[in-house]
């Protein structure tokens, strides 16, 4: 598949940090989330991408169009780059109404057009019923739903989400998580997201690109990312050791059975039914023991290899092959008396409400 996005940049700010990024975006409606801890240059990379602030040195192409190369001295203002943007701060034109703030980009097409249109992004994003009144009078939810239809509502090459969810509480944030999943499938561009919020991650994105001092470290499919981070900074960023793509296969009185590389998993779970998920489950969140071991009140005992360990203090970090990989970590005295080495068997028990399920 051939790239959309090309971009190699450097970019210095202030004293002390140096944005030095490669990223590039297939072609298609994927989302890449930005992520990493504050200061890594999530937001740096962000502007430098939609033109408001220009990289030191390097390039940046999209679709063959040249945005920025330092060695010709190539340069395409913002308002040429035919991209979405949404910042961090709210940009709705107090004056405008919910109606007219999504026709406002749509101001170069017919009368017409420009209704059904913005008609088509009221019902897509919930709007209808405040289609008629000015920002200062919809809650801050309904106001970041006009933000993010507002910028797809010209159709971008490349949409870019700056903390698009950070002001919702939670209850909102998962209405409007969901809705905006839905968008960006149908908006058939790339998308990239910058968030701090794991969920978001996982609910959002197709990709991850993980930042670390301003350097991109790692790359690729969220679950894959998440189960093999490529270095133990980048494993710290992600916080979640073990991420597995799974399917609901049924739910009953709570409990989900969740089908893993031919594993079956009990979660509870408040889905209505079958579907694709992402399994997390943390590496504390378990229970190593010899396989004729009493088991206890756990719902699942995976039976599984001991594929690598690691020394970390006085705890030793475990890595499993249960069909799955999975990571878990306990204390070396543990171990010890496990006598566990690469190629043991031993048995995970892990217990149902460990097994956190996020809908896809």
């Amino acid at each position: 598949m051939a790239n959309a996005l090309n971009c190699k940049i450097e970019r210095t700010v202030g004293p002390a940090f140096r944005l030095c990024a490669a990223l590039s975006l297939p072609e298609g409606p994927l989302v890449t989330v930005l992520f990493g801890p504050s200061g890594s240059g999530k937001t740096t990379l962000l502007r430098c991408l939609a033109g408001l602030e220009r990289p030191d040195r390097g390039s940046i192409t999209m679709n063959g169009d040249v945005w920025f190369d330092s060695r010709t001295k190539a340069w395409a203002p913002p308002q040429s780059r035919q991209l979405g943007y949404v910042p961090q701060e709210d940009s709705l034109f107090p004056h405008l109404t919910v109606r007219g703030n999504l026709e406002y980009p749509l101001r170069a097409v017919g009368r017409a057009e420009r209704r059904a249109r913005a008609a088509s992004l009221l019902d897509s994003f919930n709007l209808i019923e405040f289609a008629d009144r000015r920002p200062g009078q919809i809650s801050g939810g309904q106001r970041q739903r006009v933000v993010l239809a507002r910028a797809i509502a010209r159709r971008p090459r490349l949409l870019l989400l700056d903390e698009p969810l950070h002001a919702l509480d939670v209850e909102v944030r998962e209405q409007v998580r969901a809705e905006l999943r839905r968008s960006l499938a149908a908006l058939g561009a790339p998308t990239i997201l910058v968030t701090h919020d794991r969920a978001d991650v996982l609910a959002l994105g197709d990709r991850i690109a993980v930042l670390v001092g301003g350097t991109i470290r790692q790359v690729g499919p969220v679950a894959e990312v998440f189960g093999r981070p490529a270095d133990v900074d980048v494993a710290r960023v992600l916080g979640v050791e073990t991420v597995v793509e799974g399917e609901i296969t049924a739910v009953r009185d709570g409990l989900a059975t969740v089908r893993v590389a031919g594993v079956d998993l009990a979660a509870v779970c408040e889905h209505p039914g079958p579907g694709p998920v992402l399994v997390c489950i943390r590496e504390g969140d378990m229970v190593l023991h010899r396989p004729a071991a009493e088991r206890g009140s756990a719902r699942n005992h995976l039976p599984a290899r001991v594929a690598w360990m690691r020394s970390d203090g006085v705890l030793v970090r475990v890595g499993l092959d249960c069909g799955f990989p999975l990571a878990a970590v306990i204390t070396r005295t543990s171990a010890d008396e496990l006598a566990l080495d690469v190629g043991v068997r031993v048995t995970a028990s892990i217990k149902a409400p460990a097994v956190h399920l996020i809908r896809r």
